[in-house]
């Protein structure tokens, strides 16, 4: 496994404050977020119809959401969690919502810049989807982690069980990489990397298994 120490990542993310500042950081509120996002024009909050596209093909999809009466996604009752949708031009280009919508009136698949997919919890957040055009690259990546790396350290790799947070514990979320003091842990995909607090993994892992518990006897009848 590779280790990156604390000064490799301060370094980095010196380098890469230009380019990420308007993005979240885990634990942060929802204001202090989105006031950064939007500052100067550099990104938008994106709502209605064109945030349940995007979050209809997120990675939170499967864990955390449902339709409501209105076929808008949004976490299931029992999480008590939100979900902040944003757009980003990359570095201090300005955002316009016309950029979401192409000439045939529908959403752009990959809009140009980043897009942000914040999981709340009480007005805090607890998980983080970052998506960009084309491809994340490795200065990119890594200063992500950084700035979430508080005064521990990322390691390559899923948690291992030794730092599970209870003997209960089934991680629900993919993790390729994971912080040492265990607290929280990040997935590097193509063009996406997700970062999430392991307790949040826990919550929305244990409440699954209840839905589908609860679901079980009527998913049977008939049989």
């Amino acid at each position: 496994m590779t280790y990156f120490p604390p000064r490799t990542f301060a370094l980095i993310a010196a380098c890469m404050l230009a380019v990420i500042t308007a993005h979240a950081r885990i634990g942060e509120s929802k204001s202090t977020i989105e006031r950064r996002i939007t500052a100067g024009n550099r990104g938008i909050v994106i709502d209605d119809d064109i945030a349940n596209f995007y979050l209809d093909r997120s990675p939170l999809k499967s864990a955390m959401l449902t339709p409501n009466s209105k076929g808008e996604l949004v976490p299931h009752d029992d999480l008590n969690l939100s979900v902040g949708v944003y757009y980003k031009k990359v570095g201090n280009d300005r955002a316009f919502s016309s950029e979401l919508v192409g000439r045939d009136g529908k959403p752009v698949r990959e809009p140009d810049g980043w897009l942000l997919f914040v999981v709340y919890y009480k007005d805090r957040s607890v998980l983080e989807v970052y998506t960009r055009s084309g491809s994340i690259n490795e200065a990119e990546s890594n200063g992500l982690l950084a700035m979430n790396q508080a005064s521990s350290s990322w390691v390559k790799g899923a948690l291992p069980e030794d730092k599970y947070p209870n003997k209960d514990y089934k991680p629900l979320l993919p993790n390729n990489l994971h912080r040492t003091d265990g607290e929280m842990a990040a997935n590097l995909n193509g063009n996406s990397i997700m970062i999430f607090m392991i307790n949040t993994d826990d919550l929305l892992g244990k409440a699954k298994k209840e839905r589908e518990n609860q679901s079980a006897p009527d998913s049977l009848a008939g049989f």
